[in-house]
């Protein structure tokens, strides 16, 4: 909801077709997201610097239309590999 903070738990895959998706949101005064932010301080991992970010709804149609696009080159690309070596014998 606009005016709202949460705190947004964010899963990004490994892989080349990985989309970075919202695995969990918590409003920023909730025991869980309190109780997460302490959680984060507390470890001895290197997480980083935390970042707050201040989007809106294009910025994330952009992100995922960029995404799609790296997706269907990496394709095209294995597509072509593939035709190379089915070819080749």
């Amino acid at each position: 909801k606009i005016g709202t903070e949460n705190v947004y738990v964010l899963q990004q895959a490994d892989s080349g077709f990985g989309v970075t998706t919202v695995a969990a949101v918590y409003p920023a005064d909730s025991e869980l997201a309190k109780d997460l932010l302490k959680a984060v301080e507390d470890t001895n991992e290197d997480l980083g610097t935390p970042e707050v970010y201040k989007t809106d709804k294009t910025y994330w149609v952009t992100q995922l239309h960029d995404q799609l696009k790296d997706m269907a080159f990496i394709v095209k690309v294995k597509l072509a590999e593939w035709n190379f070596w089915k070819s080749s014998k």
